[in-house]
């Protein structure tokens, strides 16, 4: 993959969650998107956030599909520490997933910023802005050097956790909207509901964190400190982790 495919592949997938983020999400939801613009109420803002989520958990989704076709095509990506393997399929399927993460990366950074400075928001925000910093920059080395895919699949893999994480949010916000009600039997059986699809969602939130986040984790770290990384490689990678 070169440089212009790279980009043509980046920012088309900028402007494609751009337009499910600002269009389609408010035309299906009915909700109201301002885009960078200070909302006025706390439901608006609330829109804001839930569409951010939806399109988080629509990135995490292909991650997971794409990056697990890679590692059936071709399992021994463990060999990737010394060998180039541009060209086959499972690692231009990684190199395609990697610029498809970096057009989401621009994406929402964008939007954080934007969203940041229009609400006043602080705190938890600005580490997704450095998460997705980070993993941009990490993005731009392997496809640049052409080589340690490795990690950028393993990358993605651990976005796995991330629609139960998103999960848990909209059955707090969808349950608290629907417990409006004065009939105590009824908000009785929504809160049992609503206990119910939470432990569902941490549960098997656990199980994925487990398997993607320790599993491929813990084994990416092992196979850079293993073999023979460049050190830079290796201190970076290990900040990501």
């Amino acid at each position: 993959m070169d440089w212009y495919e790279f980009l043509q592949i980046s920012l088309y997938s900028t402007f494609m969650f751009w337009i499910y983020q600002t269009f389609v999400l408010p035309y299906i939801f009915k909700n109201v998107k301002y885009y960078g613009r200070k909302n006025e109420n706390e439901n608006e803002n609330e829109n804001e956030l839930l569409n951010s989520r939806i399109v988080s958990n629509l990135h995490a989704i292909i991650c997971i599909f794409g990056n697990s076709i890679s590692y059936i095509i071709n399992p021994e990506f463990h060999k990737d520490y010394n060998l180039h393997y541009e060209g086959r399929g499972g690692y231009n399927i990684v190199s395609f997933m990697g610029c498809i993460s970096f057009g989401y990366f621009t994406h929402d950074l964008i939007w954080n910023i934007l969203y940041l400075r229009s609400n006043d928001k602080k705190g938890n925000k600005w580490i997704f802005i450095m998460h997705h910093l980070v993993s941009m920059i990490s993005i731009v080395i392997v496809l640049l050097i052409k080589r340690y895919y490795l990690g950028l699949l393993i990358c993605g893999m651990m976005e796995g956790s991330t629609p139960f994480i998103n999960n848990i949010v909209f059955i707090r916000i969808y349950f608290t909207k629907k417990n409006v009600v004065n009939d105590k039997d009824i908000k009785k059986k929504r809160m049992k509901w609503k206990r119910i699809l939470t432990y569902v969602n941490v549960i098997f939130l656990l199980i994925v964190w487990i398997y993607f986040s320790l599993y491929f984790g813990i084994y990416k770290f092992w196979i850079i400190i293993y073999y023979n990384y460049p050190k830079f490689y290796k201190v970076f990678s290990i900040f990501i982790l």
